[in-house]
C-alpha cells in the first residue's frame, strides 16, 4: 500500500477546507427578522432620545442642586453613548450626577455586598459597631504596594507592610459635602490581668471634608492620633483591623489631641465616643494581622509603638 512521506503536505485537505469556509461566507444566508430587530433597535433608540430630551427640557425648570434636578440630570445623560464609554474607560467626573449614580450602582452591585459580608463573618458587627448599611466606599492602602493597589477586606497582612503609615481614600456619592471622622481599631488586644480583651485606636482623624471630588485623606495633617501599626505577640490569634467612617451628625467637634492625658489609645469605648459626638457610621473597612517573623524587629523600629514588650504568650494547660 502506498504511504504518503511525512513531510508531504496535506494540500488537498487544507484546500478544499479553505474553499468550504469561503463558500459559507459568500453564501451564507440571512439571519431570520434581521430587519425587525433593526427596525426595534432603531425603535428603542428614538424612544430612549426622546425620554432623555424631556428630562433635559425639566432641568430648566428645576432649581440647580435639588433632588428633582439631580434626578432630571441622570435621567437626561443615562443612555449616552460618550458617557457610557467615559464611564467604563474609568474616566469619571465625579461632578457629573450621572457619574455618580453609575459608579454608586456598580459599588453596590459588589464591593459594597462584599464588605458588607466580611464585617459581619468577622463580626465587626456588633464588636464594634451596631448594624448598618455602608453609603460611601472606603479604600486603603500601603505606600509598600508599587501600584498602590487598595487592600482587599478581610485579607492578612505581613508586618513589614502595615508598619508603613496607609492611604485613605473615601468615595462619596452624594452631591452634598460633610464632614467625617475616620477611626482605625483593634478590638482583638488581649488583657491579661482581667482574661478579656480592649479596643485600642491605631488611628484617628475628625472634622474630616468629604465630597465626590474629595476623596483623598489627608493621613498626616488630619490625624488627632497618627497611625500606630497592630500590636501581635507570639501565641495570639489574629487581631482585626477595622476601619470605620462616621458622618459627623452635628458639624464639627473636639477631642483632646495626641498629646492630652485624657484621650489613651487603649482600652476604648467606641459606642460612647460615637453618642457622645453624634456619629453615623457610613463605611468600613477590615484587614487582619497576625505574629510573623518580622513583627518584633519591626514594632520596635517604629516611632509610635512604645509600649511594644516582647514577650511569648505561653497556652494555659488545664
Amino acid at each position: 500500500m502506498w504511504k504518503r512521506c511525512i513531510t508531504q503536505p496535506k494540500t488537498g485537505v487544507r484546500s478544499w477546507t479553505a474553499a468550504y469556509h469561503a463558500t459559507r461566507r459568500v453564501f451564507a444566508p440571512k439571519p431570520p427578522f434581521l430587519d425587525a430587530q433593526l427596525k426595534a433597535f432603531e425603535a428603542s433608540k428614538q424612544y430612549l432620545q426622546a425620554k432623555s430630551d424631556l428630562h433635559r427640557a425639566a432641568l430648566e425648570t428645576t432649581v440647580p442642586g435639588s433632588e428633582q434636578w439631580e434626578k432630571h440630570s441622570v435621567l437626561a445623560n443615562l443612555y449616552d453613548y460618550g458617557i457610557r464609554e467615559q464611564f467604563w474607560n474609568g474616566e469619571l467626573d465625579m461632578s457629573q450626577p450621572v457619574f455618580r449614580y453609575l459608579a454608586r450602582k456598580k459599588w453596590e452591585g459588589y464591593d459594597m455586598l462584599l464588605i458588607q459580608q466580611r464585617i459581619e463573618q468577622h463580626r465587626v458587627v456588633p464588636d464594634t459597631v451596631a448594624s448598618f448599611k455602608p453609603r460611601v466606599q472606603l479604600l486603603l492602602g500601603f505606600p509598600s504596594d508599587t501600584k498602590q493597589n487598595p487592600v482587599d477586606p478581610g485579607v492578612f497582612l505581613p508586618s513589614k507592610t502595615t508598619a508603613q503609615t496607609p492611604w485613605i481614600n473615601v468615595v462619596s456619592f452624594h452631591s452634598q459635602p460633610i464632614l467625617a471622622t475616620i477611626l482605625m481599631l483593634d478590638p482583638d488586644v488581649p488583657n491579661y490581668a482581667t482574661n478579656m480583651f480592649e479596643t485600642s485606636v491605631q488611628f484617628l482623624a475628625v472634622n474630616v471634608p468629604l465630597s465626590p471630588t474629595q476623596q483623598k485623606v489627608n493621613v498626616e495633617s488630619a490625624a488627632v492620633l497618627p497611625y500606630m501599626p497592630p500590636i501581635v505577640h507570639k501565641g495570639e490569634n489574629a487581631h482585626r483591623l477595622v476601619t470605620l467612617c462616621f458622618e459627623q451628625k452635628n458639624g464639627r467637634i473636639t477631642v483632646p489631641d495626641k498629646n492630652n492625658s485624657l484621650f489613651e489609645r487603649q482600652p476604648f469605648d467606641v459606642r460612647s465616643f460615637q453618642n457622645k459626638h453624634v456619629l453615623e457610621p457610613i463605611g468600613a473597612h477590615i484587614w487582619r494581622s497576625i505574629y510573623d517573623e518580622n513583627t518584633a524587629c519591626v514594632l520596635k523600629q517604629h516611632p509610635q509603638v512604645n509600649v511594644y514588650k516582647d514577650f511569648e504568650v505561653k497556652p494555659i494547660r488545664s
